[in-house]
């Protein structure tokens, strides 16, 4: 299988998207302002990873220098955790807890509007609807 890029998302000229090539996967950003070649599609500019992971990182969302994402920590029944990333300082942070293994919780679709983040957790056949706003 090959690299795959796909979910992409947008914020004024910044783009991200889910990239994908197994065992390796990465969250992605490229500033439209560096441009590309219509006619040959070569970038101009440079394609910027946001953070990297041996497990599948799903669903990117941006918006106001924020980035949030899914990181998959258990394939088999999609528990994973809820990330977000900081374009000023360059740090990726958790804001959902990695006991959700433990609690069989999966987290998933997060969405920003740079402050809060919204996003569904799933118990078995119960799912909500969760925020988590940032500091």
């Amino acid at each position: 299988a090959g690299v795959g890029n796909s979910y992409p998302d947008i914020d004024g000229t910044l783009v991200v998207w889910q990239k994908a090539n197994p065992p390796n996967y990465s969250i992605s950003s490229y500033d439209i302002t560096a441009g590309f070649n219509a006619i040959t599609g070569a970038t101009l500019g440079s394609e910027v990873p946001l953070f990297a992971s041996t497990t599948e990182l799903q669903r990117p969302n941006i918006a106001a220098g924020r980035v949030t994402w899914k990181r998959v920590i258990t394939p088999a029944n999609s528990l994973g955790d809820v990330y977000y990333y900081e374009l000023a300082s360059g740090v990726a942070f958790r804001a959902t807890l990695l006991g959700s293994v433990s609690l069989q919780t999966a987290f998933g679709r997060p969405r920003t509007d740079g402050r809060t983040i919204v996003f569904n957790s799933s118990i078995g056949s119960y799912s909500d609807v969760l925020a988590w706003e940032s500091p």
